[in-house]
């Protein structure tokens, strides 16, 4: 629903007026704030639902609520190989 139902009529013309006006680009803009004050919201909560949890494993858990269950796993492997291949990149580099 875009509008509460306590929106009066007036309000609700207002802001359609003010939203059509917006460019494709400010619309995109507040789309991208939104998911962004959402994606605070949900770290937040797995912050306090998890203090001990570590940034990488809070980052795994917000990418499990937003993708599902089976999104973690997946990550987390994804992740583990590009760190591998970054540190053979790194070691490849370097000569002993």
């Amino acid at each position: 629903m875009l509008f509460s139902r306590d929106t009066s009529p007036e309000a609700r013309r207002l802001l359609i007026e003010i939203l059509r006006k917006k460019t494709p680009a400010e619309k995109l803009a507040m789309v991208d704030d939104l998911i962004e004050t959402a994606r605070l919201f949900a770290m937040s909560g797995h912050r306090l639902r998890h203090p001990g949890a570590s940034p990488d494993e809070l980052e795994a858990r917000y990418w499990q609520l937003v993708l599902g269950p089976d999104a973690g796993p997946a990550l987390e492997a994804r992740r583990s190989r590009a760190h591998r291949a970054a540190l053979q990149d790194t070691d490849a580099g370097h000569t002993h």
